[in-house]
């Protein structure tokens, strides 16, 4: 295991390294409002096979926050100073959520820093009108406020009842993030809108989606899917986060598309 932090444009961002450091790379990018932790359903199996970096995105975990209004281009680059910073030209990447939708943009404008990608539970375009009252109530109400809505979001309400440990778990490491980060990687969101290049992905993809989820619709992944040449598509009996709820098929279909048998 490695730590260390990696320099973006104007804050540093926590990563942690493991697996055997000559494996080839697979990079994991959180979710909104979580952080690293998110990943520990996949994390041995992934690192039998992997060097596994993984990196708390701006604001969240152990990374620091700016002030403001971020984009997913910013998002993007902090990405690529972890790439730097790990010593990668290329690697496979997984993201979810945000993550996900930052991995459609390196795949889209640095397809050279990309093996294969995994883009899990995330569209291609969301409305920043549809944005607006969540950054309300960010402000109005804090991450406290805010945290007994999200938890429905990720999981469905099977999984919040027999999970209880699991969803406080995620409520803490929600309620620890950097308001500030949320914020902005809340506006984020509102700046997606990959509608017009997602077609000119020549990276192979696997599309992850959930059958439940309120957040990115089962409808929107499928879309993704089928905007991206020869993209595979997996859709999961879960919320928004799938990796979590269904660790097993999750862990599995993505072994398997980064060629665990090669």
């Amino acid at each position: 295991m490695r730590e260390y932090f990696a320099q973006a444009k104007d804050v540093r961002l926590y990563v942690r390294e493991d697996g055997e450091p000559g494996a080839p790379p697979l990079v994991l990018s959180n979710s909104l409002g979580t952080d690293i932790s998110m990943w520990e359903p996949q994390l041995q199996a992934f690192t039998e096979t992997h060097r596994v970096i993984r990196y708390d995105m701006r604001g969240h975990g152990r990374s620091e926050a700016s002030t403001g209004a971020y984009d997913i281009e910013l998002l993007a680059r902090d990405a690529l100073a972890v790439f730097d910073a790990a010593g990668l030209t290329a690697t496979d990447y997984c993201g979810l959520s945000l993550g996900g939708m930052v991995g459609q943009w390196l795949a889209i404008n640095e397809p050279g820093r990309l093996g294969r990608a995994v883009l899990a539970n995330a569209g291609i375009f969301i409305p920043p009108q549809a944005i607006a009252p969540r950054l309300e109530a960010i402000r109005d109400v804090g991450l406290a406020g805010l945290v007994e809505q999200i938890v429905p979001r990720w999981f469905t309400p099977a999984f919040i009842t027999s999970h209880p440990g699991v969803v406080e778990d995620l409520k803490r490491v929600f309620l620890a993030n950097s308001e500030d980060g949320y914020y902005g990687c809340s506006a984020a969101l509102g700046t997606l809108d990959h509608r017009r290049l997602i077609g000119t992905v020549t990276v192979p993809v696997l599309v992850i989606g959930g059958d439940h989820d309120p957040a990115t619709k089962p409808e929107h992944s499928r879309e993704l899917a089928e905007k991206v040449l020869g993209a595979k598509l997996l859709m999961l009996d879960a919320a928004h986060l799938s990796n979590i709820e269904q660790p097993e098929l999750f862990t599995a279909a993505v072994l398997d598309f980064l060629g665990r048998e090669e």
